[in-house]
């Protein structure tokens, strides 16, 4: 008996010690934290003056994070990031659990980052000092729920894949069983994207992106404010006078990366927002129709290396656009009458050449230019037919340009350099010169 229940206890030990090594745990991270010892600034606001502090580039204090993730047999998982940005710990970009119930479909549930479709160019640590720049989302967005999302990703067959993701859209989670959300507005945020990788080309890429937001944080004026004869745009926005803000986001997105080349990447990426109209009642016969489009959006990133001899370029565009409030209502005397603003052509566009000194060290640059156009609101009244342009935004023109030594650590780096930005024309902009110093790490 006792020789049977050594046995047991030997097979049940080595049988543990299997089903670990099928399973695992793996740490990583990223981060950064930026330190400027001296900044210049000079606006038309305030005379010059000498600044220093730290944090990170895009604001606040330096961004901290670990991510914990795990998995069994290859078939499920999770993933779980801590944060410490701002100094206050929270969780991150990743709290989810996966499931792979055949090798060709994976499910995952919670909050999460779906980056096969994404934009394959991003932003550089030097981008706040000079001119800001886009992310990867502006050539292609990823697949990010804003509260706990359910993300499916399908690989039928090698190089095509197809993802879909539905979320919650309140975050208020499930209490009693019983969720918070309209199906309807949870179906028409669904968001749906492929791509298809070609052999010795690139990958092609489309997405559905819904919105059931609308005209969510839309604040209606009152009748009152059609009454101006004039119809100035103050008179009619209010407090929104310097424009309006929309959440509906619901568009088309393509995109094309290119890697038949070799040493040359190319990721070209196109958003059209699709039109949204939206009828409001203010008071009997003094409905309003409110119309809103986003930009179209086509945005550009290119990388070639040969040697040590590295060139990075981005162009992001944006192009039209419009807002428009529009008395209805059959027996409304003002029908007719409206408020529009017509977008314009933003251009943003940066080069930033490297060159390897060394396996750990590199010298770059990073130019960049922003031109931002000039926008009107008009507002005519049917009656009179007259209408009266006013000024929103005076539109203008920015330049600024760094330099950099990079010092490559293995699971990180350290930067430093000198960066400028300046107007080129009389717009209220702001002339600032720094000196940034900047820290990340990755593994």
């Amino acid at each position: 008996m006792k020789k049977i229940l050594v046995v047991l206890l030997i097979l049940a030990t080595a049988g543990g010690l299997f089903a670990q090594e099928e399973a695992s745990i793996g740490f990583g991270g990223w981060g950064r934290g930026v330190f400027v010892p001296f900044q210049l600034l000079d606006t038309d606001a305030a005379a010059s003056e000498g600044l220093a502090g730290g944090g990170v580039n895009w604001g606040g204090q330096p961004s901290i994070a670990m991510t914990v993730s795990g998995q069994g047999n290859e078939k499920i998982g999770f993933q779980i990031e801590f944060k410490g940005d701002n100094r206050t710990p929270g969780i991150g970009d990743w709290a989810y659990v996966w499931v792979k119930p055949i090798e060709q479909i994976k499910l995952s549930v919670g909050r999460f980052n779906g980056d096969t479709l994404r934009g394959k160019f991003g932003d550089n640590a030097f981008h706040n000092f000079t001119v800001p720049m886009k992310g990867e989302d502006n050539i292609f967005s990823r697949f990010q729920p804003g509260n706990t999302g359910l993300l499916l990703d399908v690989t039928p067959i090698e190089g095509f894949y197809f993802g879909a993701l539905i979320q919650d859209l309140s975050g208020a989670g499930i209490g009693g069983g019983i969720v918070a959300n309209d199906a309807y507005d949870v179906y028409k945020n669904i968001q749906i994207g492929a791509g298809y990788t070609i052999e010795g080309t690139g990958q092609i890429r489309a997405q559905y992106i819904g919105s059931s937001d609308g005209l969510g944080i839309y604040t209606a004026p009152t009748s009152s404010s059609f009454t101006n004869s004039t119809k100035s745009f103050s008179s009619v926005l209010g407090s929104n006078a310097s424009g309006y803000t929309f959440t509906n986001n619901q568009r088309i997105e393509a995109a094309f990366n290119f890697t038949g080349v070799e040493g040359l990447n190319i990721d070209l990426g196109g958003k059209y927002y699709l039109p949204y109209t939206e009828s409001i009642s203010l008071a009997a016969n003094s409905d309003i129709d409110v119309t809103y489009q986003n930009p179209i959006v086509v945005a550009l990133g290119a990388k070639y290396a040969a040697g040590d001899l590295s060139l990075y370029g981005r162009i992001d565009t944006a192009i039209g656009g419009i807002v428009r409030v529009e008395q209805s209502g059959s027996a409304n005397a003002d029908k007719g009458d409206y408020v529009e603003v017509a977008g314009g052509f933003t251009l943003n566009a940066h080069l930033i050449p490297e060159y390897k000194l060394s396996d750990t060290l590199t010298v770059g640059a990073d130019i960049g230019f922003q031109l931002d156009p000039k926008v009107e609101a008009e507002a005519y009244n049917k009656a009179l037919d007259k209408s009266v342009k006013t000024e929103v935004d005076k539109g203008g023109v920015v330049f600024g340009a760094g330099a950099y030594v990079r010092q490559d650590l293995g699971n990180g780096s350290l930067s430093g350099g000198l960066a400028f930005q300046a107007p080129t024309d009389d717009n209220g902009k702001t002339f600032l010169f720094s000196i940034p110093i900047v820290l990340e790490y990755s593994f």
